[in-house]
């Protein structure tokens, strides 16, 4: 508890001072919103599209049909989510077992180019202390854990997702030098830091 409090006071204290997504004359003043006590709003996170063309076999292309800032919480419609609206503070990359930043803040880490590996929480130790090193030496990479994936492992660029059934595939470095940063991501020379206190910091990039 102590954790997200000390989150959501780093994050309002960002939120006017990091550039929004658009540009100048957006919410970039906007302070992040707090957990909503009536419905979740439904939005899209993602339409599956094809293949994508980048040449990494089981990548899904998505078509993302907004990426608006908002206040609301959100539902999305599909999980994890490959892009969509977001809240306008972006959550801060690293490795989470827990106390990890909403989806939310987590599509708009993808936004700025980051890239989002979500593992169920039944993967093993091994698989863990592999992903925590991995997110150690990985700029702009997030892990936090995600329940009900069919997968293991779902790893996430804005428009593009593969399933995996180890950390150690090695379409996995693949997707992450391709996509970090890509021509993908609206704004991906922006920053992957915000809400969030992980247990093991990704570098900047």
């Amino acid at each position: 508890m102590l954790r997200r409090l000390f989150s959501l006071a780093v994050a309002l204290l960002l939120a006017g001072t990091l550039g929004a997504c658009g540009g100048a004359g957006s919410d970039a003043d906007s302070a992040m919103p707090q957990p909503s006590s009536g419905d979740r709003v439904p939005t899209s996170g993602g339409e599956p599209a094809a293949p994508a063309p980048e040449g990494i076999e089981g990548v899904e292309a998505f078509v993302i049909p907004s990426r608006n800032h908002t206040q609301a919480a959100l539902e999305y419609d599909h999980l994890p989510p490959a892009g969509g609206d977001h809240f306008p503070v972006p959550g801060t990359c690293g490795f989470y077992s827990s106390d990890a930043p909403p989806l939310e803040l987590l599509v708009h880490d993808i936004e700025h180019g980051a890239i989002w590996i979500a593992y169920r929480p039944d993967v093993s130790d091994d698989q863990l202390a592999t992903l925590r090193d991995l997110v150690a030496r990985e700029a702009k990479v997030t892990a936090t854990p995600f329940e009900d994936m069919d997968a293991p492992l779902t790893v996430t660029a804005w428009g593009r997702q593969m399933p995996l059934e180890t950390v150690d595939d090695p379409r996995l470095p693949q997707f992450i030098t391709t996509y970090r940063n890509g021509p993908e991501a609206p704004e991906p020379g922006a920053a992957c830091q915000g809400a969030g206190v992980p247990e093991v910091a990704s570098p900047s990039a």
